[in-house]
């Protein structure tokens, strides 16, 4: 699985690789990095893969089948 970071402006990029548990662990150490406090994840079901969103309402976490 690949994780995405997708910005306020649409822009993704790739973060990590791994499997779906190394990438939720990838996505709590990414937030506390940037000291953004989610208070819960809200995933979508795409058909390769998961919408994830922390709470920012901008921006959005993907893992994906590779």
């Amino acid at each position: 699985m690949k994780l995405l970071f997708e910005n306020s402006n649409g822009e993704k990029r790739e973060l990590f690789s791994g499997n779906k548990q190394e990438c939720f662990k990838y996505i709590k150490k990414f937030l506390d990095e940037h000291n953004f406090k989610s208070y819960y994840y809200q995933i979508t079901k795409l058909e390769n893969g998961e919408r994830i969103d922390v709470g920012s309402h901008t921006e959005f976490f993907y893992i994906l089948e590779e």
